[in-house]
Order: C-alpha cells, then structure tokens, then sequence
C-alpha cells in the first residue's frame, strides 16, 4: 500500500515534513510522497527522516486548457533543479499578492485580521486554510467551511482569482525537475463531466502529460474506473493518493471504494511501473 499524495506543514498540512515517512509507516505503507503546494520547503526533511520508500513531490496549481484551476502533482523531482527553484518563486510572488488583495478585501467588510496573523499559522507557504483558521480563531467563522463560503470561496464576494502557470509550462517544469506530471484528482468535482474529462486529458497528453490520479477519495468507483481507461487508453501511468493535510483524513485510507466499504488502498505496483518510466528515461 502506497500514498503518493500528501502534505505537511510545508505548506496546508498539520504533519512536520520530518514526521511524514514514520506516519505512513505505521499506517502500514510501503511508500510515501511529499506534494505540498507550490513549494519544496519540506522535500529535504522528508528525505532525511526516510524510513520507507520516499518519493520527493510538489503538487503544482496550473490554469487548464479552458482556464479552469486544476492541479498537477509533480513525482520523483530533482528539488533542487534550477528551472524548478525559478518558477516557485514566481508563484510565491503570486501567492502573496493574492493573499494581500484577499485579505484587504476581507477587512474593508469590517473583519479584523492581519498578515501577520496569518502568517504565524505558516511554516512556510501561506494559503487560504491559514487565513481561515484565522477567522475560526476569531470568532467570524464557525468553521473552514462556513470561512470559504463567506470569504475564501470562489462564490464569495471577497475572493480573488489567483495567478496559475499554464498547464503546458506546469508540465514542462516538472520534467524539467526529472519528475513525471500527474493530474490530480481530475474526476473530483461533481461538473467534471466524462466528455469535458476526456477533452481536456487530450490537450495534456498533447502536452506530456505523464499520468493521472484515478485512487482518489472523492473518486466514486465508475469515476476511479473511467480514469483508468483512458489512461489505458492513451498511456499514461495510474496514481493515488489520499491528499492528506491532517484531520479526518489518515495517510494512505481513502474512504469508501468498494461495496462493502472497506477503505480503498493505492496498489504498490503502481509505483513500480512509474519508477520503470523514469528509469527507461
């Protein structure tokens, strides 16, 4: 069993990079991998403290083909790849004008918070589930869902649109790290649809696209099953991941998936055929 899918206090997630490998250890996995948002801050602690199989990651924001937001996991990257370093600090530039143009807009509604606030939740990139925290801690928000709804959202009247690479430069920085692009969690949202699915895996393939992320926990089993086939179909690698941050959710279980609802485990085999990929590279 393998979570090639996780976060740490990098960025979003509650768990030090440094603590990573020994929990998916006693979770039982063979294997683990490091996907904080848009930063490598916890890579080099998360090697050092291996236990199991370490599989160094980003997960990359990126602008599709239509301009929706999807997200690109980045595996088996070089994080010291100068092409890589480059492009990060052009996204934390992004990140932090949007949090600051976030965070005016939610102060002229008469909230009271600060960056400084919301920087001190950070060990490293700030996001919005800091700034949400925030409010919790404030008393404006009863929780995270209630904060996104009212102010974080896309639907909120104080949100902002933030900067994303195009799909294509996302790719084409991951190779150029040495990792393979993923497509994560491409059947997550109730609009995706099959076709609009398939139309826009068939700009990324076109694009290098190296596989996609079919073992999800919001993937009910047609759309776990739809993803494998296409990416049989145009050949592409499976992966999986639970997209842990902390909580509810555990390290390598993703909920539900099968009729008994026995948790869904992401298969080791997966893994191999990747690691055949960059070997043959």
């Amino acid at each position: 069993m393998i979570d090639l899918h996780c976060h740490t206090t990098a960025s979003d997630g509650v768990t030090p990079p440094g603590e990573l490998p020994r929990l998916a250890e006693s979770q039982g996995l063979s294997a683990v991998a490091i996907t904080d948002h848009d930063t490598i801050d916890g890579v080099q602690d998360f090697l050092d403290a291996a236990c199991i199989d370490v599989i160094p990651g980003i997960e990359l924001s990126a602008q599709g083909p239509n301009g929706e937001n999807i997200h690109l996991v980045g595996l088996f990257i070089d994080h010291t790849a100068a092409p890589l370093l480059e492009t990060l600090e052009t996204l934390r530039r992004w990140r932090d004008e949007r949090n600051m143009r976030l965070l005016r807009n939610i102060i002229d509604t008469g909230v009271d918070i600060t960056f400084e606030e919301v920087s001190a939740l950070s060990d490293g990139v700030i996001g919005r589930p800091h700034i949400a925290d925030v409010l919790i801690n404030k008393g404006y928000c009863k929780d995270s869902q209630d904060a996104f709804r009212r102010y974080l959202g896309e639907r909120a009247p104080t949100y902002v649109q933030k900067e994303a690479l195009p799909y294509g430069k996302a790719i084409e920085v991951i190779h150029a790290s040495g990792g393979l692009a993923i497509w994560a969690h491409p059947m997550a949202r109730t609009s995706m649809t099959n076709t609009k699915f398939k139309k826009i895996l068939a700009d990324f393939v076109a694009a290098g696209l190296d596989g996609v992320e079919a073992y999800y926990p919001e993937h009910t089993i047609t759309r776990r099953m739809t993803v494998e086939h296409e990416a049989e179909v145009n050949g592409l690698l499976v992966s999986g991941g639970s997209d842990y941050h902390g909580g509810s959710r555990h390290v390598g279980v993703l909920p539900g998936g099968f009729s008994n609802g026995a948790p869904l485990c992401v298969p080791d085999e997966l893994l191999e055929r990747m690691k055949r990929r960059i070997k043959a590279r």
